[in-house]
C-alpha cells in the first residue's frame, strides 16, 4: 500500500507579506498522486484564481536525488482547465516514479518558475500565489511503536551512489521487535538499506540502541551505519552550505581499515572545525543519544543499553556538547521538517571483504522537549495525513 501524506504549507506565515490579497483569495490543492513505483499524473484543483491567467509549476523530490521540475525543464508548467482542475505528468524519465514529495505552485502565466534539476530544495526564487505539497511512500514497516518508510531505488542515489533495497530480507523487523538493515549483493548489484520515520519530532532527546552481534566495531571499512536527522525540503537558510538540518551518529572507517576510530558525532556541514567528533566504539550492545535544543546539541555514546539522556558511570564511551556560535560557523539547526533516518550503506565501493553485512537496531526512543512559543514559531507547516488507494503491495 502506498502511504500518502498531504503537507499544507502555512501560507499566512510564509508568504502573506509578499502578496497578502492574492494569497488570501487563491488556493491550490493536490487531490491525487500515482501509486509509488507507477508512472502517472498528479491531479489537483485551483480555486479563487482565473484559469486563463494562471498556470501551475510542479516539483518532485526523489530521496537521494533531489528536487526536479516537472513535467520537464523545457516545459516546467501545466495549464489549468476552465473548471479549475489540472493534471501534471510527474513521471517523465529516470526514477521519477520513486519520488516521495510533490509540490505544486500556482503562478500567473506571466511568471516562469525557477528550474530544479537535482536541487537541494524548491528554488528559493519561487514566489507562488499558493503552494501545496504531498508526501507518499511505498513499503512501510512498524518499529519502536512508529511507522517508517523503506527507501527504495533501482538506480544509484545518495548517499554514496547506492541502489537501495526494500526487499523483505534486507529490511525487516524480527519477532523481538528489532529492526534489521542489510547490505547485500542482489540481482547483479550491491544494495544498501534505509528507513525514514514518518513523524516529524522536533526538539527533544533522540535515542538509538543497537544490539550485541551487529559487529559495528569491526564494520567493513567501506560500509557506513548512520542514525541521523534530515530535512528533505532543504530550506534551512541559517546554514545554506548544508540546509538539511542534519545531525548524525555515523559508524565507519571511511575506507581506511587502519583507522583506530570507527565512529563519529556530527552536526553538518562536517568540514567546519568543531562540527565533527571522532571516537571508538567497542563490540557489544550500544546506546547513542543526542538532546537537540534551540541553542545546543548534547551527544552521548554509551556501552550497553541505557535510558535516553543518562550518563551511567563506567558506560560512557564519549560525551560531547555542541554549542550554537555563529562566530565560528557553529549553527544549531531549527527542527523544520527534519525526519529520523536509519541506514546501512556503501561508501562508494563494494565491501573490502566482499561479504554482506547486517546491523540490528533494538530500539528507538524520542522524548520531546516541552513546547514553547519559540518552538511553535519555528514550525513552517501544518501536516494532515491520509491514505492513498491500495495498489496491491
Amino acid at each position: 500500500m502506498t502511504r500518502f501524506r498531504a503537507v499544507r504549507l502555512a501560507l499566512a506565515a510564509l508568504l502573506l507579506v509578499a502578496a497578502p490579497e492574492r494569497l488570501r483569495a487563491n488556493m491550490i490543492e493536490i487531490t491525487s498522486l500515482p501509486d509509488y513505483g507507477v508512472d502517472g499524473f498528479l491531479d489537483g484543483v485551483v480555486t479563487g484564481a482565473d484559469p486563463a491567467t494562471h498556470h501551475v509549476a510542479t516539483y518532485i523530490q526523489i530521496e537521494g536525488s533531489g528536487w526536479w521540475s516537472k513535467p520537464t525543464t523545457s516545459a516546467p508548467t501545466s495549464p489549468i482547465n476552465p473548471d479549475g482542475t489540472f493534471n501534471v505528468d510527474v513521471a517523465t524519465g529516470g526514477i521519477d516514479n520513486r519520488a516521495t514529495i510533490y509540490c505544486t505552485a500556482l503562478l500567473p502565466t506571466g511568471l516562469n518558475p525557477p528550474l530544479a534539476t537535482g536541487a537541494s530544495r524548491i528554488p528559493a526564487a519561487l514566489n507562488p500565489d499558493a503552494l501545496d505539497c504531498n508526501e507518499r511512500y511505498g513499503r512501510t514497516i512498524e518499529f519502536a511503536g512508529r511507522t517508517w518508510a523503506v527507501k527504495e531505488s533501482p538506480l544509484p542515489v545518495g548517499p554514496g551512489g547506492n541502489r537501495f533495497s526494500d526487499h523483505a530480507d534486507d529490511v525487516f523487523v524480527d519477532a523481538q521487535g528489532r529492526l534489521h538493515l542489510g547490505v547485500r549483493f542482489r540481482d547483479g548489484f550491491w544494495r544498501s538499506s534505509e528507513v525514514i520515520l514518518l513523524d516529524r519530532l522536533g526538539h527533544g532527546t533522540y535515542s538509538f540502541q543497537t544490539a550485541d552481534g551487529s559487529g559495528l566495531a569491526e564494520l567493513d571499512p567501506n560500509i557506513v551505519f548512520g542514525t541521523f536527522t534530515w530535512d528533505p525540503y532543504g530550506d534551512d537558510d541559517a546554514q545554506p552550505a548544508w540546509p538539511h538540518r542534519e545531525i548524525d551518529f555515523e559508524d565507519s572507517r571511511w575506507g581506511n581499515a587502519a583507522d583506530p576510530m570507527n565512529a563519529q558525532m556530527v552536526v553538518q556541514p562536517y568540514h567546519v572545525p568543531g562540527n565533527l567528533r571522532r571516537y571508538t566504539i567497542p563490540d557489544g550492545a550500544l546506546t547513542r543519544w543526542f538532546d537537540w535544543g534551540p541553542d545546543q546539541i548534547e551527544f552521548a555514546a554509551l556501552e550497553g543499553l541505557h535510558a535516553p539522556g543518562t550518563l551511567p558511570a563506567g558506560s560512557v564511551i564519549d560525551h560531547f556538547t555542541y554549542e550554537n556560535d555563529p562566530g565560528v560557523s557553529h549553527i544549531v539547526p531549527t527542527p523544520g521538517r527534519a525526519a529520523v533516518h536509519l541506514n546501512l550503506w556503501l561508501n562508494g565501493a563494494q565491501p573490502l571483504d566482499g561479504q554482506p553485512a547486517e546491523v540490528i537496531i533494538s530500539d528507538f526512543t524520542f522524548i520531546p522537549e516541552p513546547a514553547t512559543s519559540h518552538m511553535l514559531l519555528a514550525l513552517p507547516l501544518v501536516i494532515r495525513r491520509r491514505r492513498a488507494r491500495k495498489n496491491g503491495a
